[in-house]
């Protein structure tokens, strides 16, 4: 009898201990908690593809900086795989990415090393360095699904979400869970003197890495009993080049961010990626191939050791709302609110688009009126209103730049922007500019009458020159130059049909002249189309036909990046008919031609093909070589043979503008240094 129960009663064991083992995994509320770390933070979308190969669902998310980034993604219901398709496309580092001057577009891409603007207590040095135009766009149109979801309140998204942010007052903690998501994001990845603060209230709200790098203990409070973590916060290094001012600087930021290590409990687990090695802006496609594989990877380490996930299907699929219920614009006067309106095209009771809401908040990127919005949506059901809220841009701007060649001199510019003319949409700009061979006033005023995508804008503008223009014999030595002076008043419209694309139609006047010479006037018409973006090809073509002469140019170049190569293929070709010496095209525009003197050759016609590329060797420093093919020519003057020419030293991209240093070689056996700092206007 003993014998033949024995069976039974193992089965009934073998039963117990599963229906115990089972009554042990019962799984604490989990928050899935995202550090910040700049680019490195993009690991996190890793440790996320893991986790739904796994099937493991957090209850809440919660993120700093970075983290938020990614966490605020995630828990507007994108899956991994489709946050991973974002970062490989960078608008992710649209969002945070580095250094970038701007200045107005009718400033004519000059970078300013004096930013002024004009604030509540009279005209100060610019408090932010990055462009926010772009990255509050690329934010909005990341977090609108979530937006529009959550309206006002982060519990009701797909996945329960917090954001951390600091208050600059006193370094607190803030956690933000209710509002505007992108604004909530944008607060919780301000770094400080790079992106303003967000202002809430009365607290001054940056980067949440200042106060809660790893913000375990704010997932706590909020109610989780177990946390898996995703750290990529730096590590300050063991040793410090002591001789190194940016090493210095680069320790002492460091310690802005450096907080105690996460307080862990049994059964919470830490995945910390193998990501040091990486800068917190590098997003090269080769970096965050390898930032995303390492945080796989450490995920999938880490989860293997772990045990009673929270494991259920993805969530489904929300509808978002389908109806506009009403909007207004909270802050600013009543031309802030025509232009919104105009900018997002928002009518009440009418049909919500998202996709077209999402391509007019892109559309903001370009705006120079504003820095952006945050939406502030609320509502239920499938209707949701807007507390529209502009980000203005500073009404009145100021700025100055210099510029320095070995062969040219020194030149330096100043300029005044207005973007509110007497309270109006006029905007109106003034830029003189002074250097050894060359002086100019420019001034220009544009009506901003429709706001919206594809706006047709009235522009007129006034350029006085003078320039002394260089003369070279046949052998390369310099001659007296010959003294010129013109003057043009053009008036016409200018068409944005797509994003970075401008196209300006202008009647004009003109009158030249140059020494012993007598003076010329000609009326006529030009057309110039452009495409300038951070990314993808920029495009310059001018056409100018008058009574007197023609001309049309056109330039192509297209920057091509990865970790360590930059490599900018170009092109330029000039055509004229009967051209003034002043219009007259110099080969290899502002940057010459390898082996000759700048300027040294120049005529009616111009064809020039280039290739820079550059590798970086350290830091910012680069050896860049320039090969260049091309010829200047005016027919029936002489004949200029094609020439081939190199040139080759070390550069670097910095905050006042890249510098150059390098030594070029033509076929016709001339050499020439190139001296350059700042970036020529």
């Amino acid at each position: 009898m003993t014998i033949c129960r024995a069976p039974g009663l193992l089965i009934l064991a073998g039963a117990l201990a599963r229906e115990v083992a089972g009554q042990e995994c019962r799984p604490a509320r989990t928050a899935l908690v995202l550090s910040g770390g700049g680019a490195k933070g993009l690991a996190h979308i890793g440790v996320l593809n893991a986790l739904d190969s796994l099937g493991i669902r957090p209850d809440l998310v919660v993120g700093t900086s970075m983290g938020a980034i990614v966490g605020g993604l995630y828990a507007s219901g994108y899956t991994a795989r489709e946050i991973d398709s974002l970062a490989r496309a960078l608008p992710i580092s649209e969002i945070v990415r580095p250094f970038r001057t701007t200045a107005p577009h009718a400033w004519d891409r000059r970078l300013p090393i004096v930013f002024l603007v004009r604030g509540r207590s009279g005209f100060a040095l610019q408090t932010g360095i990055v462009e926010e135009n772009g990255p509050n766009a690329r934010l909005n149109t990341a977090m609108l699904r979530g937006n529009l979801l959550a309206r006002g309140d982060f519990d009701q998204l797909p996945i329960p979400f917090r954001a951390v942010a600091t208050d600059l007052r006193d370094r607190s903690t803030v956690v933000l869970g209710r509002g505007d998501l992108a604004r909530a994001v944008r607060a919780s990845s301000a770094i400080p003197l790079i992106f303003p603060p967000v202002l809430a209230g009365g607290a001054v709200l940056v980067d949440g890495g200042l106060s809660a790098s790893i913000p375990v203990a704010e997932a706590r409070a909020e109610g989780a009993e177990r946390v898996i973590v995703s750290d990529v916060t730096e590590h300050l290094a063991d040793t410090l080049d002591v001789e190194s001012p940016l090493a210095l600087a680069d320790q002492l930021l460091g310690f802005l961010f450096q907080q105690p290590g996460a307080s862990l409990a049994p059964g919470d687990v830490m995945i910390r990626p193998d990501v040091q090695e990486f800068r917190s802006l590098e997003f090269t496609r080769e970096s965050i191939e390898q930032i995303l594989r390492r945080g796989r990877l450490a995920a999938d380490t880490a989860l293997s050791r772990g045990s009673c996930f929270p494991r259920r299907p993805p969530p489904a699929a929300r509808a978002l709302p389908t109806r506009l219920a009403d909007w207004t614009v909270t802050t600013g006067s009543a031309t802030d609110s025509t232009v919104v309106a105009r900018m997002l095209r928002l009518t009440p009771s009418s049909p919500l688009e998202p996709d077209r809401l999402r391509e007019r908040l892109l559309g903001l990127a370009e705006a120079e009126t504003f820095h952006g919005v945050w939406l502030n949506p609320t509502g239920s059901a499938d209707t949701v209103s807007f507390r529209v809220e502009p980000i203005p841009a500073p009404k009145l701007v100021g700025g100055a730049g210099l510029a320095y060649d070995h062969e040219l001199g020194g030149e330096v510019w100043a300029g005044i922007f207005n973007r509110r003319l007497f309270g109006t949409t006029l905007e109106a700009s003034a830029l003189l500019t002074l250097g050894r061979l060359q002086r100019e006033l420019y001034a220009t005023a544009l009506w901003h009458v429709d706001a919206g995508w594809s706006r047709l804008t009235p522009i007129i503008s006034l350029r006085l020159r003078t320039e002394d223009i260089r003369r070279f014999d046949p052998s390369g030595r310099e001659l007296e130059s010959v003294a010129t002076g013109r003057a043009g008043l053009s008036s016409g419209v200018e068409l944005r049909p797509a994003r970075a694309w401008r196209i300006r139609l202008s009647a004009e006047a003109l009158t030249w002249g140059r020494e012993a010479a007598r003076g010329d006037a000609a009326l006529g018409g030009s057309i110039r189309l452009s495409r300038e973006w951070r990314t993808g090809p920029q495009v310059l073509g001018d056409v100018l036909v008058n009574g007197a002469f023609q001309s049309a140019a056109a330039a192509l170049t297209w920057p091509l990046v990865s970790r360590s190569w930059t490599v900018v293929p170009g092109f330029r070709l000039g055509l004229g008919a009967d051209l003034p010496l002043q219009w007259t095209f110099p080969l290899g525009g502002d940057e010459g031609f390898p082996g000759l003197h700048l300027g040294e050759s120049r005529g009616s016609r111009e064809a020039h093909t280039a290739v820079r590329i550059g590798y970086a060797v350290k830091g910012p420093i680069e050896i860049r070589l320039l090969l260049a093919a091309g010829r200047a020519w005016t027919p029936g003057v002489g004949t200029e043979d094609w020439l081939a020419g190199a040139r080759l030293g070390l550069g670097a991209d910095t905050p006042v503008g890249p510098i150059d240093v390098a030594y070029g070689v033509a076929t016709n056996g001339r050499g020439a240094l190139y001296l350059r700092l700042g970036k020529w206007f």
